[in-house]
């Protein structure tokens, strides 16, 4: 997978801001400036409070040039062919040609040049065809440039384009959290240089060339992601989130040591869940809660499950054991007395209770791996070649038992 590069990526999450798409109108600010004399003219462009392209009073506002002025004049013309100073342009739902007129009383340079473009989406691609010239400037890459060597008015060289929106659409991740889609519908209208797909950490996971229309990028986990589009030179990021329905379920219990009758609480923590079913291993099913109390009549080693599911038809399961004995009346350990932490592979005991320790450790499952005898006021027992992972530890001594799971790691 190739990094995208820091610096650029900046770059295109500015433009994005930049040319992020605010609610309200979609407005077009298209102005003609003599360069020399800084005068200039501007025409308006609403895509969405008129209902029709024709010119409709008072909607529209016509425009009236003064042809003995040398100032320069910019019109936008209705489809009905009336120029226009403010131009409702219809309901923008879809890919927008307007034709553009313009006069310039005098020789000289003269910049076309546009603000407001920001209430756009990002993928929407603005330019100005100059059909004289034959070319297509992108105006959210900045101004156009034009040298004139005497008055001319013309309302056939400039037509303005505006394409829609890319519409992104997304298929949810299945249980096995693979199969998730994002789908890009592009207008026609255009033909977008580079469509790529990036992780949450900007590793590049997919791109497509020269491509329009709809098309998608597929297999994916739940996550988020983020949508490169390059057109030219003009690039923007659009950040999109994919949501997935596996289940990843992870149970516990508060003691996996205990006595006849004494009261456990169990607890599991599960990602896109609405439903769960304990099952405690001597007959008790309880339905419906994520949390919940149990205790044991008889002594013996239990199996708990704890079975996760939801609407999407997907299922996980945790499993782990109790172990219950006849009560001996023994107390528990005063925490004072007894500390127990760890750190990476060391399980760090504090003794103050000046007795000597009996120290088991065993695994999830209930098999011991470690016994040995504390006898000094503090011990480092150093346990390198057990795997990363959860383990239960259980201190005795004359006075009671202190048991407490720990991760060594």
């Amino acid at each position: 997978m190739k990094k995208f590069g820091f610096f650029f990526l900046l770059i295109i999450l500015f433009c994005s801001n930049a040319f992020s798409s605010a609610g309200g109108k979609k407005q077009i600010r298209l102005r003609i400036l003599d360069t020399l004399s800084t005068v200039y003219d501007e025409t308006n462009i609403y895509l969405d409070l008129g209902s029709t392209n024709a010119y409709l009073y008072p909607e529209d506002g016509q425009k009236i040039v003064d042809t003995s002025s040398g100032a320069p004049y910019i019109y936008s013309f209705t489809s009905n062919n009336v120029p226009c100073f403010s131009n409702s342009y219809g309901t923008f739902s879809g890919p927008v040609s307007i034709p553009i007129g313009f006069r310039v009383g005098s020789s000289g340079t003269f910049r076309f040049m546009t603000t407001l473009l920001d209430n756009f989406d990002p993928t929407s691609i603005i330019q100005l065809e100059d059909k004289t010239l034959g070319v297509f400037h992108d105006l959210r890459l900045g101004d156009f440039e034009l040298d004139f060597a005497q008055v001319l008015t013309d309302d056939n060289r400039f037509v303005l384009h505006v394409s829609y929106p890319a519409l992104i659409t997304t298929t949810d991740a299945d249980c096995n959290n693979s199969s998730g889609v994002l789908t890009i519908t592009q207008d026609t209208s255009i033909k977008w240089t580079l469509c790529g797909l990036y992780d949450d950490s900007l590793n590049q996971l997919n791109s497509f060339n020269n491509v329009n229309g709809v098309f998608n990028f597929s297999s994916l986990i739940e996550g988020n992601y983020n949508l490169v589009f390059g057109f030219g030179v003009y690039s923007t990021i659009v950040p999109v989130s994919l949501t997935g329905h596996q289940i990843l379920v992870d149970a516990y219990a508060s003691k996996y040591y205990a006595a006849v009758n004494e009261s456990i609480h169990f607890s599991a923590f599960a990602s896109h869940t609405d439903h769960f079913v304990w099952d405690f291993g001597e007959g008790t099913i309880i339905t419906g809660v994520a949390n919940t109390d149990n205790y044991y009549p008889a002594a013996g080693e239990y199996l708990v499950t704890v079975t996760c599911s939801n609407n999407y038809g997907c299922t996980a399961q945790d499993t782990f054991s109790v172990f219950i004995a006849t009560s001996t009346g023994v107390a528990q350990l005063n925490a004072d007395m007894i500390s127990l932490n760890t750190e990476r592979k060391h399980l760090l005991i504090t003794n103050r209770s000046n007795e000597e320790l009996s120290l088991q450790l065993f695994n999830t499952a209930g098999s011991l791996l470690e016994s040995r005898m504390i006898t000094t006021p503090t011990s480092d027992i150093n346990l390198p070649s057990l795997p990363s992972g959860m383990y239960i530890v259980q201190v005795k001594s004359t006075n009671g038992n202190l048991t407490k799971r720990v991760f060594l790691n």
